[in-house]
């Protein structure tokens, strides 16, 4: 008798220890998929950005072929803000002199409000994207920040002694937003309404 309820507890530990092992395995292949699937909609939606870009005069002639998109990195808020600082800590002084600390302060705080995406211009190998938004908004900021990432590759760093820097800023973020635009007439209205 004590054989058999042990050969039955070795039984019951073995199939035990199959189900734990087919639990896994399920999660590991679905959060490969999920990975899988997020760089494809990367893929596509860097492409999407290249084919805008390509009609623009500023990036006539631009091989766009030997470009890969950079790494995406979904964060909280406060991770993004801290990004934020860390990349506009060397031009917070600049700023200060040229406008002003109360301007600079304001301009900071609502920045830290709004961000909701970030490209450092200084290592362009990733970009940054508050995790916390609708799925197209999301793609939509991914289009944006992509935008910016290919700006910096093909037309380089904004320099900061440039006497045209803000009006190159101001051009860049409006490109950035036309991009964000079409992508939501174009794919988002059909994700809402799916």
């Amino acid at each position: 008798m004590k054989n058999k309820k042990t050969i039955l507890t070795s039984t019951n530990i073995m199939w035990t220890f199959v189900f734990i092992m087919l639990l896994i395995t399920s999660s590991v292949v679905m959060k490969l998929t999920i990975v899988n699937s997020v760089i494809k909609e990367h893929k596509k939606i860097f492409a999407f950005v290249q084919s805008e870009l390509k009609g623009l005069d500023t990036y006539k002639g631009v091989d766009f072929s030997k470009m890969s998109e950079p790494a995406v990195r979904y964060v909280p808020r406060e991770k993004l803000i801290e990004i934020f600082m860390a990349i506009n800590e060397v031009v917070y002084d600049r700023m200060v002199k040229e406008y002003g600390q109360a301007r600079v302060d304001e301009m900071v705080e609502m920045y830290k409000k709004e961000v909701i995406g970030i490209t450092d211009s200084n290592d362009v190998s990733e970009i940054f994207i508050f995790k916390d938004l609708e799925p197209c908004e999301r793609k939509a900021i991914v289009a944006h920040e992509y935008t910016h990432f290919l700006q910096v590759k093909i037309l380089g760093k904004i320099k900061l002694d440039d006497k045209d820097k803000d009006n190159k800023h101001t051009y860049r973020e409006m490109q950035g937003g036309q991009i964000q635009t079409l992508y939501e007439e174009r794919f988002c209205k059909d994700e809402e309404a799916g």
